[in-house]
C-alpha cells in the first residue's frame, strides 16, 4: 500500500476533475442544455400556481395544488432542481459533479419532503393528501424516470469502456 504525503493529497484534491472529451462532449452539452431548460420550465410553471395558493407561507392555505404540473408529480420544483443539476453537470462535462451532485441533491430534497413537508400536508389535508400521494409520484413521472435510468446506464457504460474519464 502506497502512502500519500499530505502535499500530494492536497494537490490531488485540488486538481481539476476530469472532463468528458470529444464527440461525447458535444452530446453531453446538448443533453445538458435540454435538461437545464426542462429544469427551468418545471420550476417556473410549478412556482406560479403554488405561490398563488400559499402566498408567503410554506403550506397551502385552503386547498392542495393538484392540477397542472402537480397532477404529474408532487414536487416539480425539486425535480427541476435535480434535473438542472444533472443538466448543468453535463454542460460542463464535469465527471465527478455529474456522479455526485444529483445524488446529493436528490437526498436533500427527499429528506425535506419526507420529514418536513409531507407531515405538514398530511396534518393539514389528511386523507385528501394521502390519496394524492398514492396516485401521483413524488419526483419523477414514469417517462422522466425511464429517461434518467437510460441516461445513467449509458453514463455507466461509457465510463466502463473509458469514453468518460474518471481520473
Amino acid at each position: 500500500m502506497k502512502l500519500i504525503k499530505s502535499d500530494e493529497f492536497i494537490e490531488q484534491l485540488l486538481s481539476p476533475q476530469p472532463r468528458v472529451p470529444g464527440f461525447l462532449r458535444i452530446l453531453f452539452i446538448t443533453i445538458g442544455i435540454i435538461l437545464t431548460f426542462l429544469s427551468l420550465y418545471l420550476m417556473i410553471t410549478s412556482s406560479i400556481p403554488l405561490l398563488k395558493a400559499i402566498g408567503i407561507e410554506q403550506a397551502p392555505k385552503d386547498a392542495l395544488v393538484i392540477s397542472g404540473i402537480y397532477s404529474k408529480m408532487r414536487n416539480p420544483i425539486y425535480t427541476g432542481c435535480i434535473l438542472g443539476q444533472i443538466g448543468w453537470s453535463m454542460v460542463w462535462g464535469a465527471v465527478y459533479t455529474l456522479y455526485l451532485m444529483p445524488v446529493f441533491d436528490f437526498l436533500i430534497c427527499f429528506v425535506i419532503v419526507k420529514f418536513f413537508e409531507e407531515p405538514i400536508l398530511t396534518r393539514k389535508f389528511g386523507e385528501q393528501y394521502e390519496q394524492y400521494k398514492r396516485h401521483v409520484p413524488a419526483f419523477f413521472p414514469p417517462i422522466i424516470k425511464a429517461v434518467l435510468i437510460m441516461l445513467a446506464a449509458l453514463i455507466i457504460i461509457f465510463t466502463f469502456i473509458e469514453w468518460i474519464p474518471i481520473s
